[in-house]
């Protein structure tokens, strides 16, 4: 790990402090909005708390001393760990679909030239792989990219050194059992960050067997009934029960769940498209750290992997990362209002509340990304919206938010920093278009109110506190 993730340091400072790069800059920032919502590094990493980590980051030959360099690291090691995550899913999913997806060669990879690698890399990183079949939102560009635009011989390297490693992995040895695959991922994270660490960080990994006991207490029918018994109405709660997990974590909440449904499906003889349906429409997760999205999208795809051969077109992971306490504001000055706004590192943006819906959301920031590629005029931008979108109540004022918006995230676009203000948009307002649920599981982040962040507390206090 040492030399990879020393590599990936020395990147990020370079872009980041010594020679600044905008679009690393502002995917550092972003991370940050999000990751330091619920996490004060002075707090977490401050006086003799920053001690354990400065002791553990000389094993790899690193320095921090600061709860600012801390930051740094943690979002350079959230990198390292982040490729591993993806080349491993395109690894195990090889094994169920090895004649769509093509089973991946990472010593193609490491000895390709400079720029083939890179070209390949972007392709897996913009979740170009996966989305040619099906997959739209495994991979969505996200924060953890930044290395491809601060490239240089020191971070080729490195991740020429992680795919010869994974090379050398024996794919067999990777169970097609999703728990097992589950595992290997939280050991991989638990390797990389010692317990004492990530408990300052807030992180507690969630038990299977604690889980499931707490699912069977939710729910006992659904979970422990015989289903050659009560036929009828486990049929009913499979296909129609809706759960959240609100702080899914790596998505172990939402994979017993999934477990559970796949053998109730099994038993009851229900299609394997209309289960793969019914867990796609009704097991959610959110969760604001970008690496546990990643790894519970993994995850979850992992347990549906074996229904895959049955979906009928696309598939939406249905993992956000997503605020589930602080959910997008309304506006409520003259110019605002009408309007829910989502706070980024490159400003605030704006989006009509009429499309905020489950309905229109997601086919909203779609259609966002497409004409942005395309960069089609606000004009026709808003007639499109108009022709395919707008609800009964659609007015002037909405017309031109709509155009507002498109305008901004194209000038990002001609700026070179367009990639994933659509896609975040559409997991920040989530909590607002997914729907409601039957059940809220899981197993929420262990930070004391006091340990929050001051602004972060201050902006949910009123929702807890009466």
């Amino acid at each position: 790990m040492n030399r990879p993730l020393r590599a990936l340091m020395q990147g990020l400072t370079n872009a980041l402090v010594k020679s600044p790069d905008r679009m690393v800059t502002n995917l550092f920032e972003q991370w940050r909005l999000f990751f330091s919502q619920s996490i004060d590094y002075t707090e977490a990493f401050g006086g003799r708390k920053l001690e354990p980590l400065k002791k553990w980051v000389r094993k790899a030959g690193l320095e921090v001393k600061s709860p600012q360099e801390a930051e740094r690291f943690f979002f350079a090691l959230h990198t390292y760990f982040a490729p591993l995550v993806k080349l491993l899913a395109w690894l195990a999913l090889s094994r169920y679909m090895a004649v769509k997806l093509g089973g991946p060669s990472f010593g193609e990879l490491v000895s390709a030239d400079s720029d083939a690698l890179q070209r390949h890399l972007r392709d897996l990183e913009s979740g170009g792989i996966f989305r040619a079949y099906g997959l739209t939102n495994l991979l969505e560009g996200d924060f953890f990219a930044w290395y491809l635009f601060a490239w240089n011989d020191r971070i080729e390297t490195a991740l020429r050194e992680l795919l010869k490693r994974l090379d050398e992995y024996d794919p067999a040895t990777l169970s097609i059992h999703p728990e097992e695959s589950r595992d290997l991922f939280k050991k991989l994270y638990h390797y990389l960050l010692p317990r004492e660490i990530r408990h300052n960080l807030g992180e507690y990994y969630t038990p299977d067997w604690l889980a499931q006991r707490l699912l069977n207490q939710v729910d006992s029918d659904f979970f422990t009934a015989d289903p050659h018994r009560n036929e009828a109405r486990l049929r009913q709660k499979l296909l129609n029960l809706r759960w959240l997990d609100p702080a899914c974590g790596s998505g172990t909440f939402l994979v017993l769940i999934i477990a559970r449904m796949k053998e109730l499906g099994q038993a009851l003889f229900v299609n394997e498209t209309e289960l793969l349906n019914a867990i796609l429409n009704n097991v959610v997760g959110f969760d604001i750290n970008p690496l546990a999205v990643l790894t519970a999208r993994v995850n979850y795809l992992l347990a549906i992997a074996d229904l895959l051969p049955h979906r009928k077109g696309e598939i939406t992971i249905p993992v956000y990362l997503a605020d589930s306490v602080r959910t997008p504001a309304m506006g409520e000055d003259l110019l605002t209002a009408g309007t829910y706004q989502f706070s980024t590192a490159v400003g605030t943006f704006y989006a009509p509340a009429c499309l905020c819906t489950k309905e229109r959301f997601d086919r909203f920031c779609n259609m966002l990304e497409e004409s942005v590629r395309a960069q089609i005029s606000p004009d026709a931008f808003v007639q499109r919206v108009e022709r395919e979108l707008a609800p009964p109540n659609w007015q002037r004022g909405d017309a031109e938010r709509a155009r507002e918006l498109y305008e901004q995230i194209l000038s990002l676009h001609r700026q070179g920093m367009n990639g994933l203000w659509a896609r975040l948009l559409k997991n920040n307002f989530a909590p607002l278009t997914v729907g409601q649920f039957d059940y809220i599981v899981g197993n929420p982040p262990w930070v004391n109110w006091e340990h929050l962040p001051d602004g972060y507390r201050e902006s949910i206090k009123d929702l807890l506190i009466r």
